[in-house]
């Protein structure tokens, strides 16, 4: 039997900007047993593949970023893709073009729309040019010929400016796109792509039960894939407490720990 194990980065394999070398040797022995390994997070993947290069992660089987639309091996080449139809006409503009102008009419601070490998930002309150050494576009420019858009993202000053954010834009752009909300933040794929359905996708490709697949996280973007499949979710974390996984747990290491011990 192969179990497919999936962890949360940010607050769950990594905590307090370590990953834990107890739950370091558990991962080694876990994929050593002949079971699958890997990161499921809400990075996108230009994001992910810094990590990756810089050794902040342990080594893993399969990457899944972008809130479950983009799939990556462990060195960070692409499985497959799940962009939404960005450049489909939406009245008189883009989807990616009505999304980004909706940014700026709700007062975000910045965003952006992430590609297979290339990022476009969008900012309320840095100038036209440059920031972080990224292009700032506007909702007016022209973005040339580009891939389809994987992920979209931003995020707003208030939780209560969020919060609104997210609602009108559920409601404006539901029949195409799925915002996922982290607080202040927003992810915004194409409808039905999550974490749940990334982890689906790849274990369908593996030719994995899905029943044999085990999820940890412990945010609100995590909630997904925690109930689609065997849900952990880390103690000290904002969903432990909300019902959505079947064990509570401190580290993925007791997660390793209670599988190789079936």
């Amino acid at each position: 039997m192969t179990y497919i194990l999936a962890s949360e980065y940010d607050g769950t394999l990594n905590q307090g900007g370590k990953i834990r070398q107890r739950t370091l040797d558990a991962i080694g022995r876990f994929r050593k047993a002949g079971h699958l390994f890997g990161v499921v997070t809400g990075r996108e993947a230009a994001s992910w593949r810094e990590i990756l290069a810089k050794g902040l992660v342990c080594e893993t089987d399969f990457n899944i970023v972008a809130n479950g639309a983009h799939c990556m091996d462990g060195k960070g080449e692409t499985i497959f893709t799940a962009p939404f139809r960005a450049n489909a006409p939406y009245g008189d503009t883009t989807l990616e073009k009505a999304l980004i102008r909706r940014y700026f009419e709700l007062g975000f601070v910045a965003g952006g729309l992430s590609f297979e490998r290339e990022r476009m930002d969008f900012a309320m309150l840095f100038p036209q040019g440059g920031r972080d050494g990224h292009t700032v576009y506007l909702p007016k420019d022209d973005f040339g010929d580009h891939d389809e858009a994987i992920i979209a993202n931003a995020y707003w000053a208030t939780l209560e400016e969020a919060d609104h954010a997210a609602a009108v834009l559920r409601r404006e752009f539901g029949a195409y796109l799925s915002p996922a909300q982290n607080g202040r933040y927003l992810d915004i794929t194409g409808v039905g792509i999550d974490k749940a359905a990334g982890l689906k996708t790849y274990a369908e490709r593996m030719q994995v039960p899905l029943a044999n697949i085990w999820t940890v996280g412990d945010n609100l973007n995590d909630i997904p894939m925690l109930r689609a499949y065997h849900g952990c979710a880390i103690r000290s974390g904002p969903v432990s407490g909300l019902g959505v996984a079947d064990i509570l747990c401190d580290e993925v290491a007791d997660v390793v720990d209670l599988l190789l011990s079936r």
